[in-house]
């Protein structure tokens, strides 16, 4: 009798200053896979100021920013573990670019967050965007890098792990 095989899961990711990065790179070590990051074909700016501008401006006026392509093809995956900063209580733009292009219709799919006040209405958005699509759990962070760097990568390690024996 053969047991049944894990499933194949892959970490796709948005980061902006590098706390997705810090939880990504944690679910991918956890679980042991790929870590594919989405980023805008426009470059960001230089200046952290001109940083908020740059993603204000893409959450009042909605936008779908170009990606570059990724160097993994997340339908190759039974699980997509999916994270993104929260921006203005939303979902960021590159993130709302990568999943109107890609096909999640019965996929499952993970979803953590990293968040400066609080994630609002993030997981709802993202949920509406993958209608079709079983959302297995979600979880967020606060500025994991300021507060909890060591804390926030064990936290998300062990779920991600509890998500993977479901």
């Amino acid at each position: 009798m053969s047991r049944p095989t894990a499933p194949r899961a892959v970490t796709v990711y948005f980061s902006l200053e590098g706390n997705v990065r810090h939880l990504a790179q944690a679910v991918a070590t956890a679980v042991d896979s790929p870590l594919v990051e989405v980023l805008p074909a426009e470059p960001r700016r230089g200046a952290e100021v001109t940083e908020y501008v740059w993603g204000d401006t893409r959450i009042i006026c909605p936008e779908m920013p170009e990606l570059l392509p990724l160097s993994l093809n997340p339908d190759d995956f039974d699980l997509i573990f999916l994270g993104s900063p929260v921006w203005k209580g939303t979902v960021a733009p590159a993130m709302r670019s990568f999943l109107a292009a890609g096909d999640f219709y019965r996929k499952k799919v993970a979803l953590f967050c990293a968040y400066s006040g609080r994630a609002g209405g993030y997981f709802e958005q993202a949920e509406q965007l993958l209608l079709g699509c079983e959302i297995i759990d979600t979880i967020g962070f606060r500025e994991p890098l300021r507060f909890s760097r060591q804390k926030s990568a064990r936290d998300i390690a062990a779920w991600a792990k509890s998500v993977m024996a479901r």
